[in-house]
C-alpha cells in the first residue's frame, strides 16, 4: 500500500516513516511549507528532509 505524507522536517518524520514502513505501507513524502520562516531554516529543513529520504530510499532493514 502506498500513502501520500505531508512532512514539515526530518525529525519529526522518523519515527512515522519506520512505523509506516514495517506494516507494510510506503509513504510518499509531500514537502510543502511556506509558513517557516526565516528562509535559512526552511532551507535546512528542506534539505535535511531530503537526505534523509535519500538515505532511506534503498534501505533493506525495512
Amino acid at each position: 500500500m502506498k500513502l501520500l505524507m505531508h512532512t514539515c522536517c526530518a525529525p519529526c518524520s522518523i519515527y512515522c516513516i519506520d512505523s509506516l514502513r514495517e506494516e507494510g505501507i510506503e509513504p510518499t513524502i509531500y514537502w510543502y511549507n511556506p509558513n517557516i520562516h526565516p528562509y535559512t531554516e526552511y532551507k535546512l529543513r528542506r534539505d535535511t528532509l531530503k537526505e534523509y529520504t535519500k538515505s532511506i530510499r534503498n534501505s533493506s532493514h525495512f
